[in-house]
């Protein structure tokens, strides 16, 4: 099995990242393996600057935890899957209601984290002889806010 080893550059939360291939090594499990966190272990120099790798047996991105010194020139990889780029194309077709995103609120969804929105409903009243009219010699401004029905 090949496993082909990364330096990413681009933050764990973005799908493209922005990569630069290291090494490529060829390996094989000799003990029982976690798919999600796999440990494996490898022979060879060039594994500093690592940070990213992928299994195309295992069809998985995974970001590399921790390299572990186990004798001279034998190293210990540590990973974790990269669920959002290993799943990428299935996730993009997947039909979903999305409770937030960056660019639209939806006014159907309730959203507790955005306390004013540009979509709120408001409606000036004019009071005629009332001391909330500025014409009638005061200089005084009300402002009434009513929440709800």
């Amino acid at each position: 099995m090949n496993v082909i080893f990364y330096m990413n550059a681009s933050p764990e939360n973005f799908v493209e990242k922005s990569i630069t291939e290291v090494s490529r090594y060829d390996c094989t499990f000799r003990a029982p393996t976690d798919i999600v966190r796999p440990v494996i272990t490898i022979s060879g120099s060039n594994v500093f600057g690592i940070n990213y790798a992928f299994i195309p047996d295992l069809a998985r991105y995974y970001f590399v935890d921790n390299i572990v010194s186990v004798r001279n020139e034998v190293w210990e990889i540590h990973m974790h899957c990269d669920v959002l780029k290993s799943f990428w194309n299935d996730i993009k077709v997947c039909e979903c209601i999305i409770e937030r995103n960056e660019f639209v609120r939806t006014k159907d969804l309730q959203d507790t984290a955005i306390y004013a929105t540009a979509d709120s409903l408001y409606e000036v009243i004019k009071f005629p002889n009332s001391p909330f009219d500025v014409q009638s010699g005061t200089d005084k401004r009300f402002v009434l806010i009513v929440q709800g029905g």
